[in-house]
Formats: structure tokens, C-alpha cells, sequence
């Protein structure tokens, strides 16, 4: 489990002193249930929590703000990555293995769970307060927003994967890129949509309305970016690339509203589209012609991620459409 030498030969132990002091001192009050609770509460972090979220949110809930709070996490999970590789810091169970009561890979700082957890419970909480009309029910949706990032920076220290100084660093990239989200995100959005505008005046009168292959061009252009500067990780660029040309294409060909689909019958289709969700996700992970660690095995598991989001973003709203329309 100490293999933080494979990853960087020089670290001082000295400097990491402190840090693992705090998680020494949190684990004395380890006990099996205790523990049992905080492998759930860190487990909401985690691609499938956020795989079974997303279409909820996608397909019940808002399918606009489902869209941005979506591509919020896929970007944050990517910025995590970048920071962990360009910081190279140790994890605890690296410098003391008894502390680690799981295993987890690669560097710990930031904490990608502490930053997941507050781009993900923190948007979530400003959509749903928004829609409260009484005051009590705000505070609840913020506190129980709230206890969840703590809940879940508490149980990445007391499993030992990470010290206090990551759970910090992973909530101010959090912050900051929540930040960038809020009060810069209008601004670019106007940006990029009259680029895009510009783009199809210089595409030939027939292809020229209403084609969505400027979008389609930036989405796969992002990705192949996010790919070429994080390429030990193809998870967020096949998830961008997916979710993202999936509701591009739903918005030109497909317009779907989640509002339509909170009754009896619509729920029945939101299973089926669960359903074959769960058929994409395994078939292609069970049934990969290429074991872990080959090269192609990357590529592979891109356009499974690709394929998944795609569906939940394009596919199901399309079935959606043509069902309502046969009825």
C-alpha cells in the first residue's frame, strides 16, 4: 500500500507531521460501525453515484440545470486531476500505512472528493432553495447542503486518504471554481454563442440554420483538449464529450422537457431508460475485447463513458419524443 516511492522518490516526512497527528488522533474513535457509516458517506462521491444522479436530475428534474450542473462536475473532476498531477503530494497511508483503512490511487492533493462535494451539494442546494417558498424549508435544503461537505472532507481524514491540508485545498479549487460558475459563466456562455452564430453565417445557406455542427466542433475540440493535457484519465473528456453533443443534439432534433415526464407513465419510460443505461455501462465494462492496461483498453473505456452520457443526454430524450408522439 506504501507505494507513494513508485510516484515521487524525495518527500520529507517532517513537513507531513502534523497532518498525520490529525488523522492518528481521528481514528482513536474508530469503531466497525462507525466506519461502516463513513465508507457510505465518502461512497457519494464516487462515477457511479453520479452516473445514477445525473439522469434523475436529467430526466425528472430539469434537464437545463441537470445540463450545468453536469458539465460543473465533469469540469471540476477534470480540474482535480490536473492540480493533483501538477502538486505531486503524498497521501497519509503513503507515509504510514496503518492509517489507511482503504486504498486509494494516485496523489492526494487536492481532495477530488472534497471539491466534487461542494460543486456538486452546493449548486444543487442554490437550484432546489430557489424553489422552496418558505424560509425553514431554504435553511433545511442549505444545512443538509452543507452537512454533506462536511460529512464527506470528514470522511476522507478519517479513512486516512487524505490530510487536512487536501480536504482545504480540494474546497477552495471547489469555491473558486463555483465562483467561476455562478458570475462568469453568463458572460462566456454570450461569448461562445456568438461565436457559434458566426461560425454557421460562414457555412453554405442549406447547412446554415439552425445546424448544430459548430457545437458539435467546439464540444469534441474541448474534449479532445481535456484529453491531451489529462491523458493518465480519459474518464472526463468521454463524459464531456458525450453529455455534451448528446443535449446539443437533443435541443436541435429532439427538445425534451423533464416537466412532462413526472407522471405515472413517464416514470415507467424513465426506467426503461435506466434499464438501458445499466445494459451500456455493463456490456461494454464486461465484455471489453481488451483487459485493463492494454493499449487500447483507454480508448475503449472512453466510448463506453461516451456512449453512457450520450444516451442520457440525447438518446432517452429522442425515445422520449417518439413515444410521446406515437401516443
Amino acid at each position: 500500500m506504501n507505494d507513494f516511492n513508485a510516484l515521487s522518490p524525495s518527500v520529507s516526512y517532517d513537513r507531513y507531521l502534523a497532518g498525520l497527528e490529525w488523522i492518528a488522533a481521528i481514528q482513536t474513535i474508530a469503531v466497525p460501525p462507525l466506519t461502516s457509516v463513513v465508507k457510505i458517506v465518502t461512497g457519494f462521491i464516487s462515477e457511479y453515484v453520479f452516473l445514477l444522479l445525473l439522469p434523475v436530475l436529467y430526466w425528472l428534474w430539469d434537464e437545463k440545470k441537470a445540463f450545468r450542473l453536469g458539465v460543473l462536475v465533469i469540469v471540476s473532476l477534470w480540474l482535480n486531476d490536473i492540480a493533483k498531477a501538477f502538486f505531486r503530494m503524498p497521501r497519509p497511508f503513503h507515509l504510514e500505512p496503518a492509517l489507511g483503512m482503504i486504498y486509494e490511487k494516485g496523489y492526494g492533493f487536492p481532495s477530488g472528493h472534497a471539491q466534487l462535494s461542494l460543486t456538486l451539494f452546493l449548486p444543487l442546494a442554490f437550484y432546489l432553495a430557489r424553489q422552496c417558498t418558505r424560509p425553514l424549508h431554504k435553511a433545511l435544503v442549505w444545512a443538509a447542503a452543507g452537512l454533506m461537505v462536511l460529512a464527506v472532507g470528514f470522511s476522507r481524514l478519517y479513512l486516512g486518504v487524505h490530510f487536512p491540508h487536501d480536504i482545504a485545498g480540494g474546497w477552495i479549487l471547489g469555491a473558486l471554481l463555483l465562483g467561476a460558475f455562478f458570475f462568469l459563466s453568463p458572460g462566456c456562455s454570450c461569448f461562445l454563442r456568438a461565436k457559434l452564430a458566426s461560425l454557421r453565417e460562414k457555412l453554405p445557406a442549406e447547412y446554415s440554420r439552425g445546424t448544430p455542427l459548430p457545437a458539435l466542433a467546439a464540444t469534441a475540440l474541448v474534449s479532445l483538449l481535456m484529453n491531451a493535457l489529462n491523458p493518465g484519465n480519459v474518464l472526463p473528456g468521454a463524459l464531456f464529450l458525450g453529455f455534451c453533443s448528446g443535449h446539443v443534439l437533443m435541443k436541435r432534433y429532439a427538445p425534451f422537457s423533464a416537466a412532462a415526464y413526472r407522471c405515472a407513465k413517464g416514470l415507467r419510460w424513465v426506467f426503461a431508460g435506466f434499464a438501458a443505461a445499466v445494459l451500456v455501462y455493463l456490456s461494454l465494462k464486461l465484455f471489453s475485447p481488451w483487459p485493463v492496461g492494454h493499449p487500447f483498453y483507454k480508448t475503449f473505456r472512453f466510448v463506453r463513458y461516451a456512449l453512457l452520457t450520450f444516451w442520457i443526454s440525447g438518446g432517452m430524450p429522442l425515445v422520449f419524443r417518439q413515444k410521446r408522439a406515437g401516443t
